[in-house]
């Protein structure tokens, strides 16, 4: 099962790429830097 961990990390990795470039046009980057730096705490 630990083989499985570098592929879940690519997979999230992917996914947060994606969902980066889909956002761009509908938050702005100041906003979306905030969020990304603050979402740690939650």
């Amino acid at each position: 099962m630990v083989y499985l961990l570098p592929f879940f990390t690519v997979l999230i990795w992917g996914g947060n790429a994606i969902v980066n470039k889909l956002s761009a046009s509908a938050i702005e980057p100041s906003a979306m830097s905030f969020i990304a730096g603050h979402s740690r705490f939650w």
